[in-house]
């Protein structure tokens, strides 16, 4: 009877600790988004389960992040950081530091009704991130830089494409 007590007690413990380390995985070290457009496309596509990394403290241009803005989150690709100049012509050329930026979608990125004075200076601990899918999409065009803080993590890999 001790022998079965013991066996209890350890699969009832390991119960709880399992579920108890997967919470702490994904409240502090990983998460978990769904995308809910088109905004990634093609990269991501609606649907895909993207997990990203919360305990990134560098970010470089190109990283796919999560973000929250407003209660909300979105999905960006990181094109300027601190200290970079981000101009967007009228004809749809995004030029970061002098450099126009030729993109992998060839998609224009053409500013937004509530876009700002260009070129903006992004500030420190602040980005300029873009979607991939760039005519159909609110991004910091629409919100203005994007602070640190509000960065949730950086993509690290599609647990799951939309449709397999």
């Amino acid at each position: 009877m001790p022998t079965l007590c013991r066996l209890l007690l350890s699969v009832i413990g390991k119960l709880l600790i399992v579920p108890l380390i997967l919470w702490i995985l994904f409240s502090f070290v990983y998460g978990l988004c769904i995308v809910k457009d088109y905004c990634m496309s093609p990269a991501l596509h609606e649907g895909d389960l993207a997990l990203y990394y919360r305990m990134q403290n560098t970010y470089t241009s190109g990283d796919v992040v999560a973000y929250s803005f407003d209660g909300h989150e979105f999905l960006g690709r990181i094109a300027a950081v601190s200290g970079d100049v981000v101009l967007i012509t009228e004809e749809g050329q995004l030029v970061i530091n002098g450099y126009m930026q030729v993109a992998e979608n060839a998609m224009h990125t053409y500013p937004t009704e509530k876009s700002f004075e260009y070129p903006v200076i992004v500030g420190e601990n602040e980005f300029f991130i873009l979607c991939d899918n760039r005519e159909e999409t609110v991004d910091s065009r629409g919100f203005g830089l994007i602070s640190i803080d509000s960065l949730e993590g950086k993509i690290i890999t599609i647990l799951r494409r939309r449709g397999i």
